[in-house]
Order: C-alpha cells, then structure tokens, then sequence
C-alpha cells in the first residue's frame, strides 16, 4: 500500500509500505489504513476511482493548508492505493510523519516550500 499526499495533483511525498499482496478492495485499503499513524486515519476517507481507472482511499477535504512558492496557499490531499511491484520490496513505514507537526516540519522544509 502507498499512501501519498499531493498538492495540485502532483505527489510531494510517497511511502511504499508492504503490507503483503492483497487484492485492491475497499476492505483492504481500510485495513492498511489502520496500521499508518493514527493521525493519517483521523481524516474522513472515500473509497474512489482514480484517474488510473483504479480504486483507492482519498482523503480530500483535510483542512491542511501548504504555503507554496509557485501557487500560494494550497489545500493537501491524501490517497492510499494498492500497487503492484516489481523488484525490491520497500517498507518506508518509519518515514512517515508520526504526527501534524512532524507532517508541517516536513512540508516546511521540503522541495515545494515557500521560500
């Protein structure tokens, strides 16, 4: 499972959790949701088609503001999506923001920040 947050539907992080090779259900995107940080899990979610015809978790309306410098003030967007893989297996869990304010230090600090 990967989640992904995005800005403008361009991704600004992703992490590629292996949480074994599940079929891409609404049940087991859920179920992957669970284990990310409880922060991730406190936003309301829909279970969507994505522009890739797949179905995935998407977390839209999160209240999260990014300053950016090409486009100002913008909202953050999530998505959790099952992809298949072929190579090295990666289990990015530990990168990911443990709370907002790691999130907001990560956003602040990162490529698309507002300089």
């Amino acid at each position: 499972m990967t989640p992904i947050y995005t800005i403008i539907e361009i991704p600004l992080a992703r992490w590629h959790l292996d949480f074994g090779e599940w079929p891409n259900t609404e049940a087991n995107l859920r179920n992957a949701l669970e284990k990310l940080p409880r922060w991730v899990g406190s936003f309301s979610w829909s279970y969507v088609q994505d522009e890739s015809r797949e179905y995935c978790l998407v977390a839209e309306n999160t209240g999260l503001e990014f300053e950016t410098e090409y486009w100002g003030k913008v909202p953050l967007k999530f998505k959790i999506v099952a992809l298949e893989w072929f190579g090295e297996k990666r289990n990015d869990t530990q990168s990911i923001p443990r709370s907002l304010e790691d999130l907001r230090f990560v956003m602040e600090n990162g490529h698309w920040a507002k300089s």
